[in-house]
C-alpha cells in the first residue's frame, strides 16, 4: 500500500491485494484518488470496508504508520498486523553516506539532470553517443522518490562517463571536469535471505578492501586499470569506512533476531528439511507436517509447483490446517515493490493532457 501524487496534483492511493484462491495466490489492484487530504484518516476511509486483512506492507510514511492517526494504527484495530517494506528499510540504511560519497551522488544527479531535463541536450547527447558507437545512447534519471533505479542510473552514467565528459565540456558545464579527473545492484523469506546475504557480502568486502584489493568491485578496478594507476589509498580508506558504516546501519535496521525469528517458520519453505518440531507448530500440526513430507504425491507437487505459495494453496483440502497456517505466513508483502512499479506505470500513462 502506498500513496503518491500524480501530474494532475491528485493524491492517489494504490493498494495491491494478495489473497489465496483455488490453487494459487492472486492479486488485485486498488487505485483511487484521495478526495481531500492524504492523512491516515482519509486513507483508512477508503479501506474501511475490508475486515479480512491479515497484514499490510507500507513504506513507513507518517500518514501510514503514525501511532495515533496513521492508517496502519487504525487498521490494526481490526486485528491486522503490518510490515515495513524491506526495500525501503534497505534504502534508509543506504542513505547514511559519508560527505565524500554524498557529494559524488549529488554531482551525479546534477549531471544527469543537465542532460535529461533539457530536450535539446538529450537529443544532442544521443547523436554524440551514436557517433561514438557507445553501448548506451541515453542516461537514466535518478529520482529521489522512485529509488528503484538508483543503481542502474549510476552504472549507466559510469559506462558513459567519457561521452558525458565530452558533452559537458563542450557545453561549458561546471561539472564537466569531474568526469576527466584521473583520480577519480518475493516473499518475506526471500527478502530476508537477500538482506542476510548482503550483510555477509559487506563483511567480505571490508576484508578485501583492507588488503587493498578491488576484486569485489570490477567497475572500480577496471577504471583503475584503464588509468594504468592504483586507486589512491585515501579513496580506499573512504570505501572501507563507508562499508563499515553500512554494516552498522544494516545491523540496526535488520537485527539478527529478526532472521532468527523467521527461522522458526522455515518449515513453510523447506518442509523436507525439518528434523524436529519447530516452536511455531503445535504437536498436532507437526504430526500433520510429518504426514505431508511422507506423502509421495505431495513431494512431487513440491518439486513441480512454480512457487511455494502455489504449493501450499494446492494442499488446502488435504492438509488444511498447515495450508492455512503457511498461507498466513506467506501472505504479507515483504516490500512495496509492486506499488512502486505500479506508480511508475501510472505516471507513464497519465500525462498533464489526460
Amino acid at each position: 500500500m502506498h500513496e503518491s501524487t500524480d501530474v494532475a496534483g491528485l493524491a492517489i492511493l494504490m493498494v495491491i491485494l494478495l489473497y489465496p484462491y483455488l490453487d494459487s495466490f492472486h492479486d488485485l489492484l486498488l487505485c483511487k484518488p484521495l478526495p481531500s487530504t492524504s492523512t491516515g484518516t482519509e486513507i483508512f476511509k477508503l479501506l474501511d470496508d475490508d475486515d479480512n486483512c491479515v497484514n499490510v506492507c507500507t513504506d513507513g510514511a507518517k500518514a501510514m504508520t503514525g501511532k495515533m492517526s496513521g492508517a496502519i494504527a487504525k487498521i490494526k484495530g481490526k486485528g491486522c498486523s503490518s510490515v515495513h517494506c524491506i526495500l525501503h528499510q534497505h534504502a534508509l540504511a543506504m542513505k547514511k553516506m559519508p560527505p565524500f560519497k554524498k557529494q559524488v551522488l549529488s554531482e551525479t544527479v546534477k549531471i544527469i539532470n543537465f542532460i535529461k531535463s533539457r530536450p535539446k541536450n538529450n537529443r544532442l547527447f544521443k547523436i554524440l553517443c551514436d557517433d561514438m558507437e557507445s553501448l548506451h545512447t541515453s542516461l537514466l534519471l535518478h529520482p529521489e522518490i522512485r529509488w528503484l533505479f538508483r543503481g542502474k542510473s549510476l552504472i549507466c552514467l559510469f559506462q558513459l562517463r567519457n561521452e558525458v565528459g565530452i558533452f559537458l565540456r563542450d557545453n561549458d558545464f561546471a561539472l564537466g571536469e569531474k568526469l576527466c579527473d584521473e583520480r577519480k545492484a518475493v516473499t518475506v523469506f526471500d527478502a530476508t535471505d537477500k538482506v542476510e546475504g548482503f550483510k555477509k557480502k559487506l563483511k567480505y568486502w571490508v576484508d578485501y578492501i583492507k588488503n587493498g584489493s578491488l576484486d569485489c568491485f570490477p567497475l572500480t578496478k577496471g577504471f583503475g586499470e584503464e588509468l594504468e594507476s592504483d586507486i589512491p589509498a585515501d579513496i580506499l580508506n573512504e570505501f572501507e569506512v563507508h562499508l563499515l558504516r553500512l554494516t552498522d546501519d544494516f545491523n540496526s535496521y535488520f537485527p539478527k533476531r529478526l532472521h532468527e525469528n523467521l527461522k522458526e517458520n522455515v518449515w513453510v519453505v523447506e518442509p523436507y528439511s525439518i528434523s524436529k518440531k519447530p516452536s511455531s507448530l503445535t504437536s498436532q500440526e507437526y504430526e500433520c507436517l510429518l504426514d505431508l513430507t511422507s506423502d509421495t504425491a505431495v513431494t512431487s507437487k513440491f518439486k513441480t509447483e512454480k512457487s511455494i505459495s502455489d504449493f501450499w494453496c494446492t494442499l488446502k483440502d488435504e492438509f488444511k490446517v498447515l495450508s492455512d497456517k503457511a498461507n498466513l505466513i506467506l501472505l504479507p508483502f515483504a516490500t512495496t515493490y509492486s506499488v512502486e512499479t505500479g506508480f511508475s506505470e501510472y505516471t507513464a500513462t497519465k500525462t498533464k493532457y489526460r
